[in-house]
């Protein structure tokens, strides 16, 4: 979000109630009531690993509802409120009923273990630098059979260049390494956290 700061004087910024949940909402709301316009930039294209800060066990169920319920109460009153906040406190009962079987499961973190043997792509000198690191790495699979694709960023390879080829290889899991990162990163379903393969410099 990118707001003048005369804005954010006038509106009071982010109110810490909901903190990580709803609070670009509610800011966005009360810059609205204000009388600014807000703007949604479609064009921009960015890699978001969907998920990776939060699991969906019952206190995320309880924190991301109730933070509705909480937008709802402070900017809304009257009969039809009231209903959305009833109605949103059930399903919170229900998601609580069901949070366990949907858990995420936690992010796989290896210290100098590759679970798989990946296709490298991308920038020469990443790929090179990478390949002879894994030298020292344990490597499952071969080569000829790759599962997975390593895209290695770097100055021949950035990181518009990697979406393009992500969108082109939607059916394999991508992995993200960049010489200065120190890891190779991952995340390939939204039901899962992602997986960190630790790199020595």
């Amino acid at each position: 979000m990118l707001i003048p700061r005369s804005v954010l004087n006038e509106t009071g910024g982010f109110d810490e109630q909901f903190f990580m949940y709803a609070e670009d909402i509610d800011l966005s709301y009360r810059i609205w009531r204000a009388g600014y316009t807000n703007y949604y930039f479609a064009a921009g294209t960015i890699v978001h690993f969907k998920g990776e800060s939060t699991r969906k066990d019952n206190v995320y169920v309880e924190r991301f509802y109730g933070a509705m319920i909480l937008f709802v109460r402070k900017h809304f009153k009257g009969f039809g409120a009231s209903l959305y906040v009833k109605t949103l406190e059930l399903l919170i009962r229900a998601r609580i009923a069901i949070a366990p079987k949907l858990k995420l499961r936690p992010a796989t973190v290896h210290q100098q273990v590759l679970t798989f043997h990946p296709e490298l792509v991308g920038d020469p000198t990443a790929i090179d630098q990478l390949t002879s690191i894994t030298g020292n790495l344990k490597l499952v699979g071969t080569a000829s059979t790759p599962v997975q694709i390593a895209y290695c960023i770097g100055k021949d390879f950035t990181y518009t260049m990697f979406i393009k080829a992500l969108e082109k290889n939607l059916n394999k899991p991508a992995l993200i390494y960049h010489p200065e990162a120190g890891a190779i990163v991952g995340s390939h379903s939204k039901n899962e956290q992602g997986s960190v393969i630790l790199i020595p410099h």
